[in-house]
Formats: C-alpha cells, structure tokens, sequence
C-alpha cells in the first residue's frame, strides 16, 4: 500500500519544481523564488527519508502493490521525473545566463573606470586594473 506521505511528497514536490520553473522562465525571481527552492530541497530530503523507510521494511515494498495504486505511483513519479528534468535545464540555463551578464557588467566596469583615472607609480608606470570593486543588488 502506498503510504499517503509518499504520494503527497511527491505530488507537492511536482508542483513546487513546476513553480519554481515557471517563474524562472518568466524572469520573475524574489524572496518567493528563494522559498521554493528550500521548499524543494526539504521535499526531497523527507521524500528520500521516506522511501528509505519503506525499504527497510520491505525491500520489495513496490512489488507488493496492488495494480492501481503501483500505476498511480509510477504516473506521479513520471510526472515528477519530467518536471525535474524540466526544472534543471532552466535552471541551468539561468545560472548560464546570469555568470554572462555578470562578465558583460564586469567587463563595461573594467572599461569605464580605465576611462576615468589614471594612476602611476613612484616608476611611473600605469599598474593593471583587473578587480573592479562590483555589488550586486540582489533585490533584482
């Protein structure tokens, strides 16, 4: 028998990556983007949890299922697989995206403050500027 926990784990788990999806195609982050991700991270920590209690109880526990409840199990976690697949691509394609317009802004940074001053050395040389102090609002 299908424990009630599992399924609502996995189910909830579903639509939090289906959420957290959405809103990062819609470019629409915030604090709610960061409380879906540790939402997500604790449904998988207790979805874990409970998979591995019902292997020590019974490693064979999938197997013991009666017909309707292993084919509603396998829907949900279809589903599951196919949202988190979906889930890591755009996420990854964000990270891309964000580390790119991180270099643009770093680079325009670099180009503008060798614009502006100039400064020489006792041997009078003109030193490399390589860091340029960033901060990044993350209120974005």
């Amino acid at each position: 028998m299908i424990t009630e926990d599992l399924l609502d784990q996995v189910i909830s788990l579903t639509l939090i990556a289906e959420e957290e999806t959405q809103r990062l195609r819609e470019m629409r982050g915030g604090k709610g983007l960061s409380e879906l991700v540790a939402a997500k991270t604790r449904l998988v920590g207790q979805l874990e949890a409970e998979i591995a209690r019902l292997d020590r109880a019974d490693p064979h526990w999938t197997e013991h299922l009666p017909d309707d409840e292993h084919e509603t199990l396998d829907r949900a976690l279809d589903t599951l697989r196919t949202a988190m697949l979906t889930n890591a691509d755009v996420v990854a394609r964000n990270l891309e995206v964000t580390s790119e317009l991180l270099d643009v802004i770093g680079d325009e940074a670099r180009r503008l403050a060798s614009r502006r001053a100039s400064t020489y050395t006792a041997g009078g040389e003109l030193p490399e500027r390589d860091a340029v102090p960033i901060t990044i609002d993350t209120r974005l």
